[in-house]
């Protein structure tokens, strides 16, 4: 199954991280996508996803940066593993120019009783 976590890429910051047991360094990518709207009375709702990605893809996330993406996530269910959401690199990531759950706050058309 696909699915797809829609939001804001916030952030995209190279991490470097230490084995301890072998001392040996290595550098991944966190990419942090924000999703924010309202619930039906009015209140902000905000999620936050920080995504661990390989550090060759810096340059791709970091052209997606400030801009509001969907990316595709492959669902697999693993039996008593669990379930895991992993990001499905064969199919694209669509961009929006801004977000697509925004509501329009224009008034409404005025009608007139005669």
């Amino acid at each position: 199954m696909i699915t797809y976590l829609i939001g804001l890429v916030d952030e995209v910051r190279p991490v470097k991280n230490t084995n301890r047991q072998t001392g040996e360094i290595t550098q991944t990518l966190e990419v942090t996508v924000t999703y924010s709207s309202h619930d039906l009375e009015g209140y902000k709702v905000k999620d936050t996803e920080i995504l661990r990605l390989p550090i060759t893809d810096r340059e791709k996330w970091q052209s997606y940066k400030d801009k509001f993406v969907g990316i595709p996530y492959r669902f697999i269910s693993a039996g008593q593993r669990g379930n895991f959401l992993i990001v499905a690199d064969d199919i694209q990531i669509e961009t929006f120019d801004k977000s697509p759950f925004a509501v329009s706050t224009a008034p409404a058309a005025a009608t007139s009783k005669k």
